[in-house]
């Protein structure tokens, strides 16, 4: 399978289905994707192309390995940054950069290659004093540099704190700078723009490792979106998930 691309998988899981039954036909299998039948045979002719969009249908239903849909996405549409100049922080850079706008201004960066101070602080909706403040932090962590025009340039793509095997006092205050700002634009941002929606249900702590991963393989999906979209970004959003008990757990 390794070797196989998209289109080639879909041309031997169709002959397996059919070895074990015969009468199989390509309006079954059509069905079996929820695709149009013209459709499904021309792209087993390879004579469609498998968009981003169609491959992630076609994963939701026939399960690729992980490894393997991530190869054949990066085949169809490479992400629009290398992922490489992303940076990591370890919990010492958490500590520093302990406010939500060095994430904001980082990310302005995949919308353009430099700005001027006042512009970050006009997008982001924040004074040019506390701009300059920001800035002169990340010039010092070697993040951003300031160009021949005097405009900020970013050295390293993204910040991320994934991925997280714990939490500290400084991680949390960050993600409830986040939490916050959610609560903020709740009000004040249209709901053509956002999207809240919450989901109180009762679980087995058994699933709690499985929703975890789930709620970590969906984050890495909207990034995946996001970073190869046709489009060019022209703003900067963030996305905070919460999942917490509300019974008390009595620790053992």
């Amino acid at each position: 399978m390794n070797n196989l691309n998209p289109t080639q998988y879909l041309n031997e899981d169709f002959q397996r289905r059919k070895v074990k039954n015969p009468r199989y036909s390509l309006r079954a299998y059509a069905k079996a994707l929820d695709l149009n039948p013209g459709t499904l045979s021309q792209i087993l002719a390879g004579k469609r192309t498998i968009t981003k969009e169609l491959l992630w249908d076609l994963h939701s239903r026939l399960k690729f390995p992980e490894d393997i849909y991530d190869v054949w996405l990066n085949q169809i549409a490479p992400p629009r940054t290398a992922q490489k100049n992303d940076h990591v922080l370890d919990e010492a850079e958490i500590e520093t950069l302990n406010s939500w706008m060095y994430f904001a201004v980082i990310e302005l960066f995949s919308i353009k290659k430099s700005w001027t101070p006042e512009e970050v602080a006009k997008k982001i909706g924040v004074s040019s004093f506390e701009i300059g403040r920001i800035a002169d932090v990340l010039i010092k962590n070697s993040i951003l540099r300031l160009n021949s025009k005097n405009e900020l340039e970013c050295l390293k793509q993204s910040l991320t704190t994934f991925p997280v095997t714990k939490t500290s006092t400084q991680l949390k205050d960050l993600q409830k700078q986040m939490l916050e700002k959610a609560i903020e634009h709740l009000y004040s941002v249209d709901i053509s723009l956002r999207h809240n929606s919450t989901l109180t249900v009762a679980v087995s702590m058994e699933d709690i490792p499985l929703i975890r991963e789930k709620i970590l393989k969906f984050r890495k999906e909207i990034n995946q979106i996001c970073s190869r979209s046709k489009k060019d970004p022209t703003q900067v959003y963030n996305m905070s998930v919460a999942l917490y008990p509300i019974t008390q757990i009595k620790e053992s």
